[in-house]
């Protein structure tokens, strides 16, 4: 694994799901954050297989639950989380 991918995972990983998971909006409306990453060492895997059309240029996803999707959207929505997230 490459550093700079490396210090990408770390820092999803490490920084960003606390400071995330810290937000009062996101404790009030979540119920469940997960975090999935790539494992860099399948991409040539997955790449050449014939249902791949192309490599993903994602390093992983976020995986939110609520109640309603409108609660995920009231995350988006909020100023803390627009301040914590777009200024970290």
């Amino acid at each position: 694994m490459s550093a700079p991918t490396l210090h990408f995972d770390r820092y999803w990983l490490d920084v960003h799901a606390g400071v995330f998971s810290s937000i009062a909006i996101v404790k009030k409306n979540l119920l469940k954050y997960e975090q999935f990453h790539i494992d860099t060492a399948y991409n040539e895997q997955i790449a050449a297989q014939n249902t791949a059309q192309t490599a993903s240029p994602f390093r992983g996803i976020a995986i939110f639950e609520a109640t309603s999707l409108e609660k995920i959207f009231e995350i988006f929505d909020d100023e803390e989380y627009q301040i914590t997230c777009f200024n970290h």
